[in-house]
């Protein structure tokens, strides 16, 4: 029996994964994914803590595997530090990351943004700019209705420890995985990749051109889908 046990990012909810979620349904037996504590409709803010974050995701993996045995593991942003340390934790089949914000201030991604807007324009690739241009405004309601009504100090305090504490738990292991993020992603910087791949041994990383942080929600999921394909069907 195989389960797939999905974590979202911060400030975010289930929906992150909606675009994947019917292709996830024809590969596994069991697909467990719910909103963080102090995340989805109605939550309260105020039990967005890391110990209530650490004990939930701890005590659902250990529900899975009393009932499973190859569980996959997969993580968006804040959701894949957490996916890190439960694999450093647990004995799991595979792992996926989508910008896994065990890093998470991008301080040059002003500069590359720029630079590949005016090599897009310059060189008329008029659609691909386009292209990022509509996944920017994606990004742009997803941050005015679900990021910015969730931001506050108190919150963001508990982000960072919740990544710290994550990474002080990693181990060096050989798990099969993969680690896709876009080329534009305004908050996971690449160093986030090189750090995790010091514990990874056995980690693939995929960088999408023309993708931001928001990748599941962006009009080009469905390359991020065929790579997750190619790499849960090896």
């Amino acid at each position: 029996m195989k389960a797939a046990f999905l974590l979202h990012g911060f400030a975010t909810d289930i929906n992150d994964y909606s675009s994947i979620i019917p292709f996830l349904k024809k590969r596994y037996d069991a697909i467990f994914l719910e909103s963080l504590p102090g995340h989805g409709l109605n939550a309260d803010l105020s039990d967005f803590t890391a110990t209530n974050v650490f004990e939930y995701i701890n005590k659902k993996m250990d529900e899975i595997k009393l009932e499973y045995d190859c569980i996959d593991l997969y993580g968006y942003s804040m959701g894949g530090a957490l996916a890190t340390y439960l694999a450093s934790k647990y004995k799991v089949n595979k792992v996926i990351l989508l910008a896994p914000a065990n890093k998470y201030i991008n301080a040059g991604i002003v500069t590359s943004r720029l630079k590949k807007e005016l090599d897009l324009l310059s060189s008329g690739e008029k659609e691909r700019h386009d292209d990022i241009s509509e996944n920017d405004r994606r990004s742009l309601q997803v941050m005015l209705q679900d990021l910015i009504p969730r931001y506050n100090i108190n919150t963001i305090t508990t982000f960072m420890s919740i990544v710290r504490m994550c990474n002080d738990e990693l181990k060096e292991n050989d798990t099969k995985t993969l680690l896709i993020r876009g080329d534009l992603d305004e908050l996971v910087p690449s160093s986030s990749s090189e750090f995790l791949k010091t514990y990874f041994k056995n980690l693939t990383e995929v960088i999408i051109p023309d993708l931001g942080h928001l990748m599941l929600r962006s009009s080009r999921y469905r390359l991020i889908i065929n790579k997750i394909k190619k790499f849960i069907d090896e």
